[in-house]
């Protein structure tokens, strides 16, 4: 694997951690918020990637049309 793909996963589960104790602060239930930052991470990380798709896909295009 590469060094992207592990900077990537280190950085998503920083992301989770921080997440999940503001939103402890801010609703003050931890399994509302533990529940609330996983199901972000997982739809946040397919809209990414669908978003890195059409990405590719449009640099492509437009990189072919010159």
């Amino acid at each position: 694997m590469s060094e992207t793909f592990y900077k990537v996963i280190v950085w998503r589960i920083i992301s989770i951690i921080i997440g999940t104790f503001v939103t402890i602060l801010y609703t003050g239930n931890v399994n509302k918020s533990i529940t609330l930052v996983l199901l972000l991470t997982v739809i946040l990380t397919g809209v990414h990637y669908v978003f890195e798709k059409l990405w590719k896909t449009l640099i492509t295009r437009i990189n072919n049309g010159k």
